[in-house]
């Protein structure tokens, strides 16, 4: 079963990560790339997000 907030498109798991250019929000996102998630994810300050080694499965907005 597919937790909540999680979706399959072409056989991935995606899921989408609020605040991930800080905090908790960016540990949840780095710990779902390392599980083999694709992740989108926000936040307020994504030019410090952008300075950060992320998988190529991430992708920050």
């Amino acid at each position: 079963m597919i937790g909540q907030g999680i979706h399959m498109i072409n056989n991935q798991r995606v899921v989408m990560v609020t605040g991930a250019s800080s905090g908790i929000g960016k540990c949840r996102a780095e710990y779902l790339a390392l599980q083999g998630y694709h992740v989108c994810g926000t936040g307020r300050r994504i030019e410090s997000a952008n300075s950060e080694q992320w998988t190529s499965n991430t992708n920050l907005f």
